[in-house]
């Protein structure tokens, strides 16, 4: 009996640490970008930018499309794959990837109750709303 309770309480372990919480990240929820910069100079968005939505999730995926389709004819021709996922890797550092290719690195923060987006070594910074 007693090793029984032991193998349980191991497997519970296990059970509980494998997965972890992500309900709480600042990342999680739809967002639409609603401006670019570069060192505090604004950037233009491409065109189909402020029709698009990003989506991060909770179990660690994401994906984006567009709001409406109502887009610009120019935007009819994007293809959004499927298989992305996040990873907060802490000090607001989350790296991002498809499917198995190499994970690249960003750096997020928010500002008020816009999430930032920042591309390392670039400083180019993509700002997003939350719809």
């Amino acid at each position: 009996m007693k090793n029984t309770f032991i193998i349980l309480m191991i497997g519970f372990l296990f059970i509980s640490c494998s997965k972890e919480d992500l309900s709480d990240d600042i990342i999680i929820g739809k967002w639409q970008p609603i401006k670019m910069y570069d060192a505090e100079t604004d950037i233009q968005m491409h065109i189909c930018s402020p029709h698009m939505f990003t989506e991060y999730r909770n179990d660690g995926t994401f994906y984006s499309g567009f709001r409406s389709s109502n887009i610009p004819d120019e935007c009819k021709t994007i293809d959004f794959a499927l298989g992305w996922t996040w990873k907060n890797l802490g000090n607001n550092q989350y790296a991002m990837k498809l499917n198995q290719e190499r994970a690249d690195i960003y750096i997020v923060t928010k500002q008020a109750q816009n999430l930032l987006i920042e591309i390392p070594g670039e400083n180019i910074v993509t700002v997003y709303k939350r719809i």
